[in-house]
């Protein structure tokens, strides 16, 4: 699943830890363009792909970028798995 939104926030799936861990924020520009080369590329590969006009940064990707990137103005165009396939799969 590629999400494919103009613009993309922090979305904070997580639990127990300091709050102000929660009012950090990763708001990025989105790559919506970018998306249908990305699956048709996938595809290409045997891979199946969706996108999706939908988005949000999950911690696993916000947390590094806030690093790499501190100003958030890089397009994104993050790349969802599918939990319940395997590691083989992915």
């Amino acid at each position: 699943m590629l999400l494919a939104a103009a613009e993309h926030e922090a979305v904070y799936d997580f639990g127990g830890f300091d709050a102000e861990l929660y009012t950090l924020r990763y708001d990025a520009p989105g790559a919506p363009a970018l998306a249908p080369k990305v699956a048709a590329l996938l595809e290409a590969a045997g891979l199946s792909a969706q996108t999706v006009d939908q988005g949000g940064l999950d911690h696993g990707n916000w947390t590094a970028l806030r690093y790499l990137y501190p100003q958030a103005d890089i397009p994104v165009l993050p790349l969802a798995f599918v939990p319940s396939q395997s590691p083989a799969a992915q």
